[in-house]
């Protein structure tokens, strides 16, 4: 068994080498750079794909999700945790600074997350939703965001057809 780990920066590359090597499992773990709208990996060629609250950061979800499919092998499985929306972000909110950085101000509502999932070619698709609470706080300009999307939403998804064993 291998696993690919894919990473835009090499400071994280380099980081999560010397952590496979001292966690012993510099033998079946590979990094390689790149973005998730151009994955550098094979078409066809991985059973599952996990992504924990990154394709939320993703300028192009829509691609991002494409890309996924593609490196899948037919049947393969996809699990992200990510943050999603319940209703948009006020402007101030989605250009602030301090929402980009606290990973909020590139999500997406359910509906549309999701769309780019199904457009991609994936089905079979569930979510499991985890409250957020407060996710967000920008006290320093008198405002908060409270209660605006769902965190921890695992969302598994296949390319296989029905009746496909999640």
């Amino acid at each position: 068994m291998r696993f690919i780990g894919v990473d835009m920066t090499p400071e994280m590359l380099a980081r999560a080498r010397t952590n496979a090597v001292n966690a012993g499992y510099a033998q079946t773990v590979e990094f390689r750079e790149g973005l998730i709208e151009a994955l550098p990996v094979a078409s066809g060629s991985a059973d599952v794909i996990i992504s924990n609250c990154v394709i939320n950061l993703s300028p192009d979800k829509a691609t991002a999700f494409r890309e996924a499919f593609r490196v899948l092998k037919p049947g393969g499985r996809l699990a992200i945790s990510d943050i999603l929306l319940t209703k948009p972000l006020p402007a101030e909110v989605a250009q602030s600074v301090s929402a980009l950085i606290g990973c909020v101000a590139g999500a997406e509502t359910e509906e549309v997350y999701v769309g780019h999932i199904r457009d991609a070619g994936f089905v079979a698709i569930e979510l499991q939703r985890r409250p957020v609470g407060e996710i967000f706080d920008l006290a320093s300009h008198g405002r908060s965001c409270h209660q605006r999307g769902d965190h921890g939403i695992w969302r598994r998804a296949s390319q296989g057809g029905c009746g496909d064993d999640l």
